[in-house]
């Protein structure tokens, strides 16, 4: 994720979301990190700071991009714990629509444990890279 991702929670509020970082399914592994901020429905912030990848729930591949040149690139679906430089955890999940099944759209949600769930992406730019 280069330029911040946003989700949204029914309360107005949305959340910026950026970072890399890298994931295994073989075994399940993951490692990340990156940068978040809350804004009230008016978008001011009220919250933020570093986010840390802690486990990879689930890793869904759709396909790559091979027939275009570009066997590397693929589309999917990561859900993955993090943890909060708030002190809170939550499941963010990060979605490429590149061949994606209907209904899937770019970008990330983040379910913060005992807090707002951001479960509407309102903008996102996301790409798996196989390495």
């Amino acid at each position: 994720m280069e330029s911040p991702d946003i989700a949204r929670a029914d309360n107005g509020n949305t959340i910026e979301i950026t970072g890399s970082g890298l994931l295994s399914i073989h075994p399940n592994s993951v490692s990340g990190t990156g940068t978040f901020t809350i804004k009230d429905p008016l978008g001011t912030p009220i919250d933020g700071g570093n986010w840390t990848a802690e486990m990879l729930n689930s890793f869904v591949p759709y396909d790559s991009l091979a027939q275009f040149g570009a066997p590397n690139i693929f589309g999917g679906k990561a859900a993955i714990m993090i943890a909060l430089s708030n002190g809170f955890t939550a499941i963010l999940t990060v979605d490429c629509a590149i061949f994606a099944p209907p209904g899937h759209t770019e970008g990330v949600t983040v379910n913060v444990q005992g807090g707002l769930n951001f479960n509407k992406e309102i903008f996102g730019e996301t790409l798996f890279i196989k390495q």
